[in-house]
């Protein structure tokens, strides 16, 4: 708008009054881009003639299309926003700490229960993966409530999944549910594109996730030590992405 009014500015006489014929002043231009930018066009004014008529329908049409695209954008990245709320929502609904979800997630029934629910979140977490690559604006877009905070949820089912592949066989999930649940979380790791955080293989983590493990009856034996070692070097990215987002890696 402030470029068309330019223009017009420029060349006097481009738009006239359609009563009296005058030139219109600076004031009535703006008024006149304004009116034609929202497609209201009053009438009271308009082109003296071409190419200025050309000129104010361009404007209209090209006003119309950055606005169009402009809200498709904006309420897709209001939309992606709520599904990643209720993305975290979702893993936060299984428990609140790992040994929690995984317990909530066996049910009694080892290596089948709750598979329908974690297809889903996995499915979720990989479409909220998908949404920060297609909107990076929604790196600005925290949560006041840790609750519903995407980051801290994948993170926690992150450690979720370690814990669960660590059970004994006959009260595992399914190595395709497993990987399936692993490769959400590393698409939603590597869509953050922020690195890694030294906090994410530290001691503390160790020692949470071995707390974590002995309340579900793990041993930690020198299996689970390699494993962790391993998932303590990928859990790096996610604390990163918690940091990212404003939150500390445990509550």
């Amino acid at each position: 708008m402030l470029g068309t009014w330019l223009v017009l500015a420029a060349h006097p006489g481009s738009v006239v009054s359609n009563t009296t014929g005058s030139h219109a002043d600076l004031t009535q231009l703006w008024y006149f881009v304004t009116t034609t930018a929202s497609s209201l066009g009053y009438g009271d004014l308009i082109p003296s003639g071409l190419p200025w008529t050309l000129f104010a329908t361009a404007t209209t049409l090209i006003t119309t299309i950055v606005l169009t695209i402009s809200l498709s954008y904006v309420i897709s990245v209001i939309s992606a926003a709520i599904k990643r709320r209720s993305m975290a929502s979702s893993v936060r609904a299984l428990g609140g700490s790992p040994s929690e979800l995984v317990r909530h997630a066996q049910l009694g029934d080892p290596g089948h229960s709750m598979h329908t629910h974690l297809t889903a979140v996995a499915s979720a977490v990989s479409e909220a993966a998908e949404q920060q690559l297609a909107y990076p604006v929604l790196r600005y877009f925290h949560s006041a409530r840790r609750e519903v905070a995407p980051a801290p949820a994948v993170l926690l089912l992150h450690d979720a999944v370690f814990l669960l592949e660590q059970l004994p066989p006959e009260h595992r999930v399914s190595p395709g549910l497993s990987a399936v649940l692993r490769s959400a979380v590393d698409a939603y790791a590597g869509a953050k594109s922020i690195g890694k955080a030294e906090e994410g293989s530290g001691p503390g983590a160790a020692e949470r996730l071995r707390a974590e493990a002995g309340n579900l009856g793990i041993d930690a034996d020198a299996g689970f030590e390699a494993a962790l070692t391993v998932h303590l070097d990928e859990r790096g990215r996610l604390v990163a992405a918690c940091s990212n987002d404003g939150w500390p890696a445990v509550p």
